[in-house]
């Protein structure tokens, strides 16, 4: 299965989170927007890979002649192309992707009428974000297995805050998604191996 390489998702969430660090040290306000524009590149370049794989796809089954030539034009439509990556890989991404701005859809209009009660400021693209690239072919549905993670460490977080420290501030997830996401990534990977 082709997918896009684990590496590159994993440096890119690692050089997120040293951003979201350093955003934090300075001033969050000032990062809010790039962390909007990171979530789009990040949906921008799996795209572009998506492409790719379509026009390498294309070109193999061209040039290798019959019985592979006649699953491209002029024989069938360029669609069959299309459709064959796009499940392979892009029906993957296309789920992540729809939860993620779901999410990012609650946590933007929901959370504003609750008084921003369940996310910090920049929080959400990072979600969203995490969500995203966790939707990686070969990692099945990760996504998943990664949200009910953060659901678990939300309420044991929660719970551990209001009950034990005796604090009534809101556990806070902001510095949980990436290295969470980072983890689970890992973790796979390592697993796939045996």
């Amino acid at each position: 299965m082709v997918d896009f390489p684990f590496e590159i998702v994993l440096c890119f969430l690692l050089s997120t989170l040293l951003l979201q660090v350093l955003g934090f040290l300075k001033e969050k306000k000032n990062i809010s927007r790039f962390f909007a524009y990171l979530f789009f590149f990040a949906i921008l370049s799996i795209m572009l890979f998506y492409g790719y794989l379509v026009y390498a796809q294309y070109t193999e089954w061209k040039e290798a002649g019959p019985p592979s030539s006649y699953l491209v034009p002029p024989y069938k439509s360029i669609s069959y192309v299309f459709s064959y990556h796009f499940i392979r890989f892009g029906m993957y991404y296309a789920i992540s992707l729809f939860v993620s701005l779901f999410l990012l859809f609650f946590s933007i209009h929901g959370d504003k009428k609750r008084g921003n009660v369940f996310f910090e400021e920049n929080e959400t693209y990072i979600a969203a974000l995490s969500i995203f690239l966790l939707g990686n072919p070969t990692w099945g549905y990760l996504w998943i297995f990664y949200l009910s993670a953060i659901l678990i460490v939300a309420v044991l977080g929660s719970f551990i805050k209001i009950r034990v420290l005796k604090n009534n501030e809101r556990f806070s997830l902001y510095f949980l998604w990436i290295p969470l996401a980072i983890v689970a990534i890992i973790a796979v990977e390592f697993f796939s191996i045996f």
